[in-house]
C-alpha cells in the first residue's frame, strides 16, 4: 500500500509502569556531536511477541498491512507539528521549547544522522546502561534519567497529540519522531522529509507462540482494539477483595475493641460526607463507551451490522470534505522558490526552480496550482512572523 507514513518497528520499553529497558539487546552506537544523541539500539516487537512494519528488522513478506484511517489523519497531524516547530509558533513548540531548556539542548538545522527507528536519547546518557547487578547505584541514575526523558517526551504529547492517535498508553512509537523534534530543527528543503521520520509504526496484536503464520501476521496502524477482561468479572473481583480485606480488619482492630464494621463506616461517612460525594460526580463523569464483543462465534458480518448500530448513535461524527491545502508543503514551496533558488547550472538564465518543477516535485498538477501554493505558503510566513 502506497504510504506517506514510514513505517518502521518501535522499541516498547522506558516509560513507567510498562516494560523496562532491556540491557543484553543494546549495543552501542557511534556517538555524534553536541546535538547528536545516539538512539540505541532498537528492542524487537518480537521479544514482545509482536510484529511490525518494518525497514529494519521485519521484511514487507513478514506481515500483511491493513488499511487505517488514522493513516492519513496521523501524516496531517505530523506534518502540522513539523509546521509549527519551523516557524516557532504554537502549543507544539511552546512545549518543544520547555523541554529543550530543561535539558540545555540546542538544536542543530538537519536530519538526524542515523535512521530513526527508536527514540532519541536525552544529553549525556550512554546508550548501553550499567549492568543493574555490578553497578546498581549507576544503573538506577541512569533509569531516572531515561524515565524523565520519555516523561518529558509524554508531556509534548499529551499536549498535542489526540488520545486516540496515541493509544490507552503512551509509548515510545510516537518518541521516535518527537525526540527528533527535540534535538533538530527541520532543515529547507526536507519539511516534508523530516514529517515523515520516525513513528508511529503499524503494529499486529501479540502473536501467539505456536501458531504459524505462514503469510505473516496483520499488523495495523494505531486498530481501534481495546484489551480489557470482562467489566463484569473484574467488579466481582475487586468487590470480592475489599469485602475480605475489610472484614479482616474488623477481626483484627475493631472487634477487640467491640465496634462493628457498619458502624466504623457509616461515622466515616458522616464526618466525611465529601468521599461519597466525590465518588458519585467521578462515576457520573465517567463516559459509557459501547464496545464490540468479538469472539470465535462473531462473524464479519455481524461486525459490520454492529457498526452500523454503534455510527447511528454519533451524531457528531467528522464532516468529509474537500481536501484543504497542505500548509506545509505550501511553506516548504514558498522557502524553496524564494530563499533556495539559484540559477540552473546548465542555463545561468533560469532558476533551478521553476513553478513547474515545483509542480513535479511536489505532485501538485500543474505550475498555476504551484504558483498558488507558493502565494499561501507566503501568507503563513507572515502571519507567523506576525505572532
Amino acid at each position: 500500500m502506497a504510504s506517506n507514513l514510514s513505517l518502521r518497528q518501535v522499541p516498547l520499553w522506558g516509560f513507567r509502569g510498562a516494560c523496562r529497558p532491556g540491557v543484553k539487546s543494546r549495543k552501542m552506537l557511534e556517538k555524534g556531536g553536541a546535538a547528536r544523541a545516539a538512539p540505541p539500539t532498537s528492542v524487537s516487537p518480537r521479544q514482545y511477541g509482536l510484529a511490525s512494519a518494518s525497514n529494519n528488522e521485519d521484511k514487507a513478506s513478514d506481515y500483511r498491512l491493513l488499511k487505517s484511517s488514522l493513516e492519513s489523519k496521523i501524516v496531517a497531524l505530523k506534518r502540522d507539528l513539523v509546521l509549527q516547530l519551523y516557524t516557532r509558533d504554537g502549543p507544539f513548540w511552546e512545549a518543544l521549547r520547555e523541554v529543550r531548556g530543561r535539558w540545555s539542548i540546542e538544536a542543530s538545522i538537519q536530519a538526524p544522522p542515523h535512521p530513526l527507528r527508536q527514540t532519541l536519547l536525552p544529553p549525556g546518557l550512554p546508550s548501553t546502561p550499567p549492568l543493574p547487578i555490578s553497578k546498581k547505584k549507576k544503573w538506577e541514575r541512569w533509569l531516572d534519567t531515561y524515565e524523565r526523558w520519555i516523561e518529558d517526551l509524554e508531556s509534548i504529547a499529551r499536549r498535542v497529540i489526540p488520545d486516540r492517535y496515541i493509544g490507552e498508553k503512551f509509548r515510545p512509537d510516537w518518541g521516535s519522531f518527537l525526540s527528533a523534534c527535540v534535538w533538530y530543527d527541520p532543515p529547507v528543503p526536507g519539511l516534508l522529509a523530516f514529517a515523515e521520520l520516525g513513528g508511529p509504526w503499524a503494529e499486529s496484536l501479540p502473536l501467539e507462540p505456536h501458531k504459524d503464520y505462514p503469510e505473516g501476521p496483520f499488523v495495523m496502524l494505531k486498530p481501534p482494539i481495546v484489551e480489557m477482561g470482562d467489566p463484569v468479572e473484574k467488579l466481582r473481583i475487586e468487590e470480592n477483595y475489599w469485602q475480605t480485606l475489610l472484614e479482616k480488619v474488623w477481626e483484627l482492630y475493631l472487634k477487640p475493641h467491640g465496634l462493628s464494621l457498619s458502624e466504623v463506616l457509616e461515622e466515616i461517612h458522616h464526618q466525611h460526607p465529601e468521599i461519597e460525594t466525590r465518588r458519585s460526580v467521578r462515576l457520573g463523569q465517567n463516559r459509557r463507551r459501547r464496545y464490540i464483543d468479538v469472539d470465535e462465534h462473531v462473524t464479519k458480518e455481524d461486525l459490520i451490522e454492529a457498526h452500523r448500530l454503534l455510527a447511528e448513535r454519533h451524531d457528531s461524527r467528522p464532516k468529509k470534505g474537500a481536501p484543504r491545502r497542505d500548509r506545509l508543503v505550501a511553506v516548504e514551496c514558498a522557502e524553496v522558490y524564494d530563499h533556495h533558488n539559484p540559477a540552473d547550472p546548465k542555463d545561468a538564465r533560469r532558476k533551478r526552480w521553476s513553478y513547474e518543477r515545483l509542480a513535479q516535485e511536489y505532485g501538485l498538477g500543474s505550475k498555476d496550482v504551484a504558483e498558488k501554493y507558493v502565494k499561501v505558503g507566503r501568507e503563513i510566513l507572515v502571519e507567523r512572523q506576525r505572532n
